[in-house]
């Protein structure tokens, strides 16, 4: 058997998993173009600005379409969030206060939060007397029993997950999960729940606000950016929350009425445009990729034949 041959066979294995792929990517392309239409997404969106950017209508309507397609009161999406660790960062300062402790379910977040978390002398959380806690994960899955011992403390302000594994070997949460564990979270604590969305995106048919969370980060250079996104992040949620966040990525009393970006805003519009077909290419190569690695005999993860949670 050739190399084509062997592709084609570990592709005919895979399309049940291919048409449900196509079918979620349906049903988000849907949400997207209903975005563009409810938020009368036109070429002058598309502009350039300079100066403060007062009235960026590119800004502005790029931060509608982002709230109409992940259910939130309001959203932040901006090149002036220069990265997910950015958004993640604005998020933690802008609703912690010195004295306050925030808890992560998943035990440690990205390697790119230690010297927010930890640092000394840097501006940190830490150099703030903001504390951290955790609760690690059991088997690679939340740990109910833990994670409900922590809350009945009530001492919590803001409690945190992780959507994609990262760096960790484990696999990603699915909505399902995430809906379960805010469950939990709700019978003992009222603290608003913050959810890393990265590589998450229009992987399913809901997102994690849909299902509970009240702030969610992301990527624009990752699935939300449809590959073309040149730079930025966004924030999405609950109003009070968003409006804390955005006085701390710019400043009081300004928060996101201000910011200007002077390349145009065409290719973030393409990119989330193209996000949901986009994401589910990538994912039906993901399933291809370990099928046949699968079947040359080595492991893989998430396993063989199943449609992961994150990309």
């Amino acid at each position: 058997m050739n190399n084509l041959e062997f592709i084609k066979k570990c592709e005919k294995k895979l399309t049940a998993a291919y048409e449900e792929i196509d079918n979620r990517a349906l049903f988000n392309q849907k949400k997207v173009l209903d975005a563009f239409r409810e938020n009368k997404i036109a070429l002058r969106h598309f502009a350039s600005t300079t100066g403060y950017g007062y009235d960026d209508v590119g800004r502005e309507g790029l931060s509608k379409i982002f709230s109409s397609i992940f259910k939130a009161e309001k959203s932040i999406v901006t090149p002036n969030l220069v990265s997910g660790t950015h958004a993640i960062s604005c998020s933690l300062y802008g609703i912690l206060r010195p004295g306050d402790t925030f808890l992560s379910i998943c035990g440690d977040l990205y390697d790119t939060l230690d010297e927010i978390i930890y640092g000394k002398n840097n501006g940190s959380l830490k150099d703030f007397g903001i504390k951290f806690d955790k609760v690690e994960l059991k088997n690679g899955l939340f740990d109910i029993e833990e994670i409900e011992k922590k809350l009945k403390s009530g001492k919590y302000k803001l409690i945190c997950l992780q959507r994609s594994r990262g760096y960790s070997l484990r696999d990603a949460f699915s909505i399902e999960q995430i809906f379960e564990v805010i469950q939990t979270i709700r019978r003992f604590s009222d603290a608003p729940v913050f959810v890393d969305n990265c590589y998450g995106e229009f992987i399913d048919v809901k997102e994690p606000l849909e299902v509970g969370a009240d702030i969610i980060v992301g990527s624009l250079i990752k699935n939300p950016g449809g590959g073309i996104a040149p730079t930025g992040a966004y924030i999405c949620g609950k109003q009070k929350y968003i409006e804390q966040i955005e006085n701390r990525l710019t400043v009081p009393g300004l928060g996101s009425e201000v910011g200007s970006y002077a390349y145009g805003y065409q290719y973030f519009f393409e990119g989330i445009f193209l996000a949901p077909h986009v994401v589910a290419q990538c994912q039906k190569g993901s399933l291809l990729f370990r099928e046949a690695f699968s079947q040359l005999g080595y492991k893989t993860l998430p396993k063989n034949g199943v449609i992961g949670n994150d990309l």
